[in-house]
């Protein structure tokens, strides 16, 4: 599975990490 997180201080800036 993908996880995917929007913070609220960087719209630009998506984080996504790997998760078994």
């Amino acid at each position: 599975m993908n996880t995917c997180s929007w913070p609220l201080e960087q719209r630009t800036n998506v984080t996504c990490i790997q998760a078994f």
